[in-house]
């Protein structure tokens, strides 16, 4: 039996179980619907789901989210977006409370992937709480070589600095933790790899192969990222460098604007 269970959202019956049916896993299972009433009811059996996959027309209804803020308060969510979706649509999922996004068409490996992290990066940590009126300031430096798997290692570490001195909530370490997974992500990815955004777009088994085979060759392959982190009782400051080529900043589009 799975020890966990994620709640699949959408509007088409159909679409939720080809989602659910590509998203499941040995560590969870995944439960499709497609109302509101469902939900509820999926979040008040004795095994709440961990997390929630949901369409992005469904996370826009005020009453979806505020069921699941009254049924299960700091739920981690991401939401399935649309080929096409601007920038600004997805920033505002962000905005609206969702801890990520992925496009609903996405691999099954990558739905997984993305699953596997946010679940993990929201378990809760019995971390030293009563060593917390004792710390001051600390800093840490980390060099990684080019392998996604460490991630979610210092994501986590980065969680707990924030639990451990009190600086965020439950919800905003996970937010927190989503930032940095996906800034050290295109660090390794993008800049040491070199590996290109489109190619990520189509979320297909070249883009997974493509990273293996430039983790494994010059000159990536001694290429590293460096990650530090600097804390204290009021702040975390996280710089992340990588050894790519670097890119022309004032080629990008203002996601903001």
């Amino acid at each position: 039996m799975a020890a966990a269970r994620v709640l699949v959202l959408d509007t088409d019956q159909d679409r939720a179980a080809d989602i659910a049916s590509r998203a499941r896993s040995d560590q969870w299972d995944t439960v499709p619907v497609t109302g509101i009433e469902a939900a509820k009811k999926v979040l008040g059996d004795p095994m709440p789901p961990a997390l929630v996959l949901v369409e992005r027309s469904m996370w826009a209804d005020p009453g979806l989210r505020s069921m699941l803020t009254s049924e299960e308060p700091g739920l981690p969510v991401i939401v399935l977006t649309e080929d096409g979706d601007s920038p600004q649509a997805v920033i505002q999922q962000l905005h609206l409370g969702a801890m990520s996004y992925i496009p609903r068409n996405a691999a099954a490996r990558k739905l997984v992937e993305a699953v596997q992290t946010i679940i993990t990066l929201s378990l809760r940590s019995p971390y030293r709480e009563r060593v917390r009126e004792y710390l001051r300031s600390g800093s840490i430096e980390l060099e990684l070589g080019n392998d996604p798997a460490l991630i979610p290692l210092i994501v986590g570490y980065a969680q707990r600095v924030l639990e451990d001195y009190g600086l965020s909530s439950r919800r905003e370490q996970s937010r927190v933790g989503v930032a940095i997974a996906e800034a050290i992500s295109n660090a390794m990815i993008h800049g040491n790899l070199e590996v290109s955004s489109e190619l990520r777009q189509t979320m297909s088994d070249a883009y997974f192969e493509e990273i293996e085979k430039r983790r494994k060759s010059e000159p990536y392959l001694s290429r590293v990222v460096q990650v530090a982190l600097r804390f204290s009782q009021s702040s975390l400051t996280v710089t992340i460098r990588d050894q790519g080529k670097g890119f022309d900043r004032s080629a990008l589009a203002d996601p903001t604007s």
